[in-house]
């Protein structure tokens, strides 16, 4: 399982750089940045961020129940946050940068701005 999630975040990272690259490349001047097409592909980008930080807490899930699982006593038991949180936590961050609530209205901040977010899973 820890494979497969860590396979899936450095997939949703490549979706990221790959698009974001895309916008750099095809969007040059600051009237297109404005237009639908832009800001499409960027939400896409930044939706690749934001579900790349539930993985993070997936794969924490699923490292926590291999902790739990090797210790004999149950003197110290890493507390295990359920696989849903993750999925919850992915939609609404989503849902967020589609509708433009999670904005810093400049392309470069979204990214931080989201990514800021990966400490807490």
């Amino acid at each position: 399982v820890i494979s497969k999630l860590s396979t899936t975040l450095l997939s949703f990272y490549g979706i990221a750089t790959f698009v974001g690259a895309g916008c750099h490349i095809l969007f040059t001047d600051t009237d297109r940045l404005n237009g639908l097409g832009f800001r499409s592909l960027w939400r896409l980008t930044g939706g690749a961020v934001a579900v790349g930080g539930a993985v993070i807490g997936a794969l924490a899930t699923e490292m926590a129940k291999l902790s739990n699982s090797e210790i004999s006593s149950s003197f110290f038991l890493v507390p295990v946050i359920p696989h849903f949180v993750w999925l919850l936590w992915s939609l609404f961050f989503v849902t967020a940068i589609c509708l433009g609530l999670f904005s810093m209205k400049v392309p470069a901040c979204d990214l931080f701005l989201v990514a800021a977010t990966y400490p807490f899973p």
